[in-house]
């Protein structure tokens, strides 16, 4: 606890956009520009989800953070705190949201509660194509198989897993967090 985890992955963010050829500009959903000059992003690279491709995904530029239920509120009052000019939405399981705005968010933070108990929401996040993922605390997600089937479906360029203490038990609780 207090190692600065949060404020490093918000430096990674700052640091390390996604490169300009998978940059959607202006910010905007893809089939709303009508700019006659507008090409539409390549299809995705670097995928790293188990998706079908028939499945249409929507490019963005986000970055997607999946914490434990007691630690997104202090995600969200750290990116206000520390990175005021990223928009953060904070996703939860009782509310109703466009995917247009969560694919256009800068920083989504949603926790694993909500991600394997909500269908709704879950099959918005996984409609979109994230630029990276951060998964806090990764280590209680070791034995939980409802929530590594939830992240394995999730499409993403990069993937990082966030914790303090990644060996628990034994090295294979190493194995379950790379996989």
């Amino acid at each position: 606890m207090g190692l600065g985890k949060t404020i490093i992955c918000l430096a990674l963010v700052h640091a390390n956009p996604p490169p300009k050829h998978n940059q959607i500009l202006p910010r905007e959903h893809i089939e709303t520009i009508t700019h006659s000059s507008y090409t539409k992003p390549p299809s995705v690279v670097g995928c790293t989800s188990f998706h079908d491709s028939k499945i249409k995904l929507f490019l963005s530029n986000s970055s997607l953070v999946i914490a434990p239920i007691f630690l997104c509120s202090q995600w969200e009052s750290e990116i206000k705190k520390m990175a005021p000019w990223m928009s953060v939405l904070t996703l939860k399981s009782s509310e109703k949201v466009d995917v247009r705005k969560i694919a256009t968010s800068d920083i989504i933070v949603i926790s694993t509660f909500a991600l394997q108990n909500t269908t709704e929401l879950f099959k918005q996040i996984k409609s979109i194509h994230y630029h990276r993922i951060f998964v806090d605390e990764s280590h209680h997600n070791q034995s939980v198989k409802n929530i590594n089937k939830c992240l394995k479906s999730i499409s993403s360029t990069y993937r990082y897993c966030v914790t303090g203490a990644p060996v628990g038990r034994s090295l294979y609780d190493l194995q379950e967090q790379v996989r």
